[in-house]
């Protein structure tokens, strides 16, 4: 069974609804991408927080902070999202890096003893230090809907956790409570 979407032809625009196209996988979309007449497809990917990462580093790249910031950024597709997201430790290095400052080792890169010549990106540098504004950036996830990124100062994120009863909170509070509002097309 088939379902069309969009504007383009109907041959070019399809969604599938059976189980999958490869063999033993889930249910899975293919939608319409590039020129119709060439009928390419992409596979379409359940949203996560790896890809909200992509989204939110190509904003960055297009409209640089004007100083310094660590980010945390956190995805919910849900309605809520737990406190608890923000792990323990990352409340501590937020907290330090905002307010004596933060050093940070970066790890090196493992060696693959079968591919000697295998590595995972290579490290920029050695460790850093900083101290600057430390943000905690959720994206409550609305399929087909504008990308609205909401940056909460850590010590704000810390004051709505320590004013509320709950172990979660909604998009209404980090309306109340953001520092900075981005909206990615």
């Amino acid at each position: 069974m088939y379902e069309v979407r969009g504007s383009c032809p109907p041959a070019a625009n399809r969604v599938s609804t059976d189980k999958g196209w490869r063999e033993g996988a889930r249910a899975q979309a293919l939608y319409f991408c590039g020129d119709w007449r060439g009928y390419r497809y992409i596979q379409a990917e359940k949203m996560n927080e790896r890809k909200m990462t992509t989204f939110f580093g190509r904003y960055l790249f297009e409209n640089p902070p004007k100083e310094t910031r660590v980010y945390e950024l956190k995805f919910t597709a849900s309605k809520s999202i737990r406190f608890d997201a923000l792990s323990e430790h990352q409340r501590d290095a937020m907290k330090q890096a905002e307010s004596v400052g933060l050093y940070h080792r970066i790890t090196d890169q493992p060696w693959i003893k079968d591919r000697p010549r295998a590595y995972t990106l290579k490290k920029p540098f050695d460790c850093f230090f900083v101290k600057c504004r430390a943000y905690v950036v959720v994206w409550f996830y609305k399929p087909r809907k504008q990308k609205v990124f909401y940056a909460i100062r850590i010590m704000d994120f810390l004051a709505m956790e320590a004013s509320t009863e709950r172990k979660s909170f909604t998009e209404d509070m980090a309306r109340e409570c953001y520092s900075d509002l981005l909206e990615i097309s």
